[in-house]
């Protein structure tokens, strides 16, 4: 699977052509790492051959069936970069392998916290527990309320609570 950065024409600003650059630089050095982590935590694979994505200022989207994923420009250490990354990532391939939670929902199970239950154990296992840690402790400022829930919801739960869950989720949806 690749992702193709889309850099900007013309003079558009360099903050987010240099952006771009180091999402890209992360995505070179680690995506083979990333998806392999991504397989074996959920077991799933990427549909897409292909992902495009464009760096922008505003907030970070997977995107999905042809939409263009989008990354914040305004994540500012390399460690936001890579946890952003990874996030949008994680539902692009939660969304390609059609594993949407359902609308009737109920509080613990969306589509966050399907995201949630493997993103911290593919940050720790790439990056150390430094970068788990951050992730795990996200700033209340930068985040929405329900974000923070959903995090805590997970947070709550041992990492292997959090496997079993995403892999029952995952089993429960695809009939396995």
């Amino acid at each position: 699977m690749r992702l193709l950065f889309k850099y900007p024409s013309g003079s558009e600003s360099l903050e987010i052509i240099l952006a771009t650059k180091a999402y890209e630089s992360i995505w070179k050095s680690d995506g083979g790492n990333i998806i392999e982590r991504f397989a074996q935590y959920t077991g799933l694979h990427f549909q897409q051959d292909e992902i495009e994505v464009i760096v922008h200022d505003g907030q970070s989207m997977s995107g999905k069936d042809g939409v263009p994923m989008r990354l914040n420009v305004r994540n500012n250490t390399l460690i936001t970069k890579r946890n952003a990354l990874i996030h949008e990532l994680a539902h692009r391939l939660l969304f390609g392998n059609r594993l949407y939670a359902p609308d009737d929902t109920n509080p613990t199970d969306n589509d966050e916290i399907r995201v949630l239950l493997f993103q911290g154990s593919v940050i720790n296992d790439l990056y150390g527990e430094p970068d788990y840690l951050f992730w795990a402790n996200l700033d209340p400022d930068q985040h929405t309320f329900d974000h923070l829930k959903d995090l805590r919801y997970v947070l709550s739960m041992s990492k292997e609570e959090q496997r079993a869950k995403i892999k029952s989720i995952i089993a429960a949806q695809l009939k396995i």
